[in-house]
């Protein structure tokens, strides 16, 4: 849940009573140049300019961290672990404190500690106000290490940063939140997050704007008069899965010395179309263009970016039923590529997997220069192998790193998940298809066709690759189907089908009242039966756009005998008598002599 301004003033306020200091992201430093500045109070940070660092949040051993910072006008604003501190006044000298009541303690040179409240050291503050730790001399900075400690030799010198102080007349306003997520929103819905703004002391109106127009905002402005707090409407309308909803709305004007923002994110989702990688659990069905992802499925990694000589395996997935949906965009999808009797591994869009020595790899930008792989799988493991060149080295997870990246000895074994569609076909056998990315039927037991309508019957053109390109409208046949789902890989593109096809999908809005519109059915004999163009035939589906020249009787296209090599099995699985039909596809209910289409077959009659 996002802080409220309530629950901001409540931490606050536990912050005083507890006695520690609460970092706010807002909050800024500048360098101490006065004896004034310095008072039990006041909060400080040290900060070593030339390397731009400062002084890190004690955490164990004998020296503090460093964390990196901008240096602007010698200012800093204040950043995650960064060390807070606060002084005590001594004898003499000065107790510095942690936001967690433990002391800076010091018993020698390069040593310093922050581990209870009892130990501490009496500091005093240098002319140029640096912090002298008693004998074990100056807090600096050693940026080998790197470390701040206190050293009795020249190291880099760090300087004390005062907590800037807002000028309580000043025009300000306080926002509640610094970014908003809205997570996963579907496309085409709408999603509202709010945040508000507290404004005091306004010599004019504040503008509300946002740079991305996916996001609307409500209001768009404040009144100089307003003291109170205002609720900010936002509202993010994703209409595509790759728009850019990155954003940022701006809080300008009042007289503000500085502009507010808050930053804004979203992940456009399609539901229509999941991304689902199903494990593969035999290596003869993999094929050229498949997309898969590295998986160690013990730990749920996956294999991520080039981190060095060897490639991250901190991404999670999620497994279920030998199906990962959705991953991260972090995780990196491997193409396959033929190469002889073997493979090469297309990383993303223009790298290549190369091995380099047991441990080690490194990214080939070319074909040529990626290493060759053999795969195999034995109980749902994958065996990657790159052959005696490298030492005969197998693809395989560190657990303990944790790292994927290939090794002479046996780590982890690995198993690989292929990007896949679901494609369920009923007992009908055929079924019509179109999808938004580009399938790979080959191997997976289902004959893809285009259609041509020859007048009286229509002809299933096989696309003998079984590679389909997005987009494109096809009939599918799967002989014995039962409405089971069936995984069909999905890669990254497929050409072009050459010729005329037949098939037409119903776009937006949907189609009403054209004529000879036909759809795939079985009723009992499967083919395309003329559609009631009184109904509306919904967005998605897909037709057969029937000759202009056909008369309102003609009610059904059989599909061409022997057009393909399916073709008799089609006209005569059939098993019920629905009536006769002559070769134009047109019902007669007396037939006389000639050639008719009775249970799927033709019948002579004489």
């Amino acid at each position: 849940m996002k802080k409220t301004n309530f629950l901001t003033r409540m931490l606050l306020l536990f912050a005083l009573i507890v006695g520690s200091t609460q970092l706010w992201a807002t909050d800024t430093y500048k360098k101490v140049t006065s004896n004034t500045e310095i008072a039990e109070g006041k909060e400080y940070v040290l900060v070593c300019e030339s390397k731009n660092v400062a002084m890190k949040v004690y955490a164990s051993g004998t020296y503090c961290a460093g964390v990196n910072v901008t240096i602007s006008n010698n200012k800093v604003t204040a950043v995650t672990d960064i060390n807070v501190l606060t002084i005590e006044e001594g004898t003499n000298g000065w107790y510095f404190k942690q936001a967690n009541g433990n002391y800076l303690y010091s018993s020698a040179a390069k040593s310093l500690k922050a581990e209870n409240t009892t130990d501490k050291t009496l500091c005093t503050i240098t002319d140029d106000y640096q912090i002298k730790m008693g004998s074990s001399g100056n807090l600096q900075y050693n940026a080998s290490s790197p470390r701040f400690c206190p050293y009795t030799s020249n190291q880099t010198t760090a300087y004390l940063y005062v907590k800037e102080e807002a000028d309580p007349t000043a025009p300000s306003a306080e926002i509640s939140e610094t970014s908003l997520d809205f997570g996963k929103v579907n496309i085409g819905e709408t999603k509202n997050l709010t945040f508000t703004i507290t404004p005091a002391n306004l010599t004019a109106n504040l503008t509300i704007a946002c740079d991305n127009s996916k996001y609307t905002v409500t209001p768009t402005s404040i009144a100089q008069t307003i003291t109170t707090a205002t609720t900010i409407t936002v509202t993010t309308m994703p209409t595509a899965e790759n728009d850019d909803m990155s954003g940022a709305i701006t809080i300008s004007g009042g007289g503000l010395a500085d502009n507010k923002t808050v930053t804004l994110t979203t992940i456009p989702f399609d539901p229509t179309n999941v991304k689902e990688f199903v494990k593969v659990t035999d290596a003869s069905t993999l094929r050229a263009g498949d997309q898969l992802i590295v998986v160690n499925e013990e730990k749920g990694n996956a294999m991520g970016e080039l981190d060095g000589t060897v490639r991250k395996g901190s991404p999670e997935v999620t497994i279920s039923e030998g199906v990962i949906s959705n991953p991260g965009s972090n995780i990196v999808v491997v193409t396959l590529i033929t190469s002889g009797e073997n493979w090469k591994l297309q990383l993303g869009t223009d790298k290549y997997y190369k091995a380099t020595a047991a441990k080690k790899t490194s990214d080939a930008t070319s074909v040529e220069d990626a290493t060759e792989a053999t795969i195999s799988i034995s109980d749902g493991d994958a065996t990657i192998s790159f052959g005696s060149t490298y030492g005969a080295l197998q693809y395989n997870y560190n657990s303990g790193n944790p790292r994927f990246t290939n090794y002479t000895s046996n780590q982890t074994p690995v198993q690989l998940y292929r990007l896949s569609k679901s494609v369920t076909i009923t007992d009908a056998e055929y079924a019509t298809y179109c999808g938004s990315k580009a399938l790979n039927f080959d191997g997976v037991g289902i004959t893809v066709f285009t259609t041509t309508d020859n007048e009286t019957s229509v002809k299933l053109n096989e696309i003998t690759s079984g590679k389909v390109p997005a987009n494109t409208p096809v009939v599918l046949y799967k002989e014995g189907a039962d409405g089971t789902a069936i995984s069909v890989p999905v890669i990254a593109s497929a050409d072009a089908i050459e010729g005329t096809n037949d098939l037409h999908v119903v776009s937006a809005g949907g189609l009403t009242g054209e004529d000879n519109i036909f759809v795939l059915a079985k009723n009992p004999t499967v083919g395309f039966y003329l559609w009631d163009k009184t109904k509306t035939l919904n967005e998605g589906k897909i037709y057969l756009q029937g000759k202009a020249s056909y008369s309102s009787s003609r009610q059904f296209l059989g599909f061409e005998e022997n057009t393909t090599g399916i073709g008799a099995t089609l006209m005569n699985s059939e098993r019920v008598n629905n009536g006769v039909y002559n070769l134009a596809g047109q019902r007669v209910a007396q037939p006389t002599k000639g050639l008719y289409i009775v249970n799927g077959k033709k019948v002579a009659i004489k």
